[in-house]
């Protein structure tokens, strides 16, 4: 509307001086036997001076608005009441796939390559995100549409505004990982233990399953830390992580609870869980190589079952603890009879 308002005001300017010129030269008008270019001249100031006053002619804004939607990192298109694009920005090429040149006056589903997606957005006016892929790669892009409204209150277009956040979801997604991630061995952790560990007890409970809780805790580990230095402990708990997941299934939560224990809680009965216990002290202690030494570590496995050792997980666990403890503890020495 500002465009063909300033331009109509240049057009009507010019027109009317040269067109009582023309007119008076060709002798159009026989009546016409004064010099019309001082009134013209008149009316055409009077028009420009309006045109700067209520039409805002000679205005920068709409040549700097140009500028800095070309320049936006974020994708910008302007669809009509007929969704056909009327503006796109380069970065709309790199979000949405948009032809540049051929993009004003297209239908946008022609397009849009995530049209479909972006289309009920357009009732309702909202901000979503979506994954659209491009060139077989997942990409996740945050998009706004606006509508545009006329002087009536008419909605006349829509601004969609897309951002690609593919790298923000994904650090988002790797921070959240973290707070249920070990660090150092990629097992879940302490609190992811005691968000999934409650849920597998109630599954076990609704199905009549049994279910384990198997504590280990690494013998020798300590000095191995102290003597040789904290790498090498590093290393003895990222592979021993390793071993105990090969071991477990998929149904198995397998997790570290803290320096160089470890808690398994799997659906099984006692005896699969005895076998179970075996194979862990076996794959534990078996030697860990690094840069050449062979080591070598211990295990205290406890085991609690559910439901006839507890029927909650802060109970189960202390009743594996008590178990591997009771292994661990030293037997007394025999007296002589």
């Amino acid at each position: 509307g500002v465009y063909r308002r300033q331009l109509g005001i240049w057009i009507v300017s010019v027109t009317i001086p040269l067109g009582l010129n023309i007119l008076r030269q060709t002798e159009w008008l026989p009546g016409l036997n004064f010099d019309p270019t001082p009134v013209a001249l008149a009316v055409c100031s009077l028009l420009i001076l309006n045109g700067l006053l209520r039409h805002r002619l000679l205005a920068l804004e709409p040549i700097a608005l140009e500028g800095a939607v070309d320049n936006l990192r974020d994708g910008f298109i302007v669809l009509d009441n007929e969704n056909r694009v009327v503006r796109a920005n380069p970065a709309a090429h790199a979000e949405f796939n948009v032809a540049l040149r051929d993009a004003p006056g297209e239908d946008a589903q022609s397009i849009l390559n995530a049209w479909e997606l972006l289309q009920p957005a357009l009732t309702v006016y909202r901000d979503q995100t979506m994954t659209i892929a491009a060139d077989g790669v997942e990409r996740d892009l945050e998009y706004r549409v606006s509508p545009v409204r006329d002087w009536r209150g008419r909605i006349t277009a829509s601004v969609v505004i897309v951002r690609d956040v593919t790298e923000v979801r994904r650090y988002q997604r790797r921070i959240a990982e973290w707070a249920f991630r070990d660090a150092l061995t990629g097992l879940a952790n302490r609190r992811s233990l005691f968000d999934e560990g409650p849920a597998m007890l109630e599954v076990a409970r609704d199905t009549g399953q049994p279910c384990a809780v198997i504590y280990i805790d690494l013998d020798g580990f300590k000095a191995i830390n102290d003597r040789l230095g904290h790498n090498v402990g590093d290393h003895i708990l990222a592979r021993v992580a390793g071993r105990l997941q090969d071991l477990n299934r998929v149904d198995a939560l397998v997790t570290r609870n803290g320096g160089d224990e470890f808690v398994i809680v799997v659906s099984t009965d006692r005896d699969s869980a005895a076998l179970l216990i075996k194979r862990l002290e076996t794959a534990i202690t078996t030697g860990i190589l690094f840069e050449g030494k062979e080591l070598h570590v211990g295990c205290s496995i406890g085991l609690a079952m559910f439901p006839e050792d507890g029927d909650h997980l802060e109970i189960l666990l202390r009743s594996a603890d008590a178990a591997m403890y009771s292994v661990k503890r030293p037997k007394p020495p025999s007296r002589p009879l």
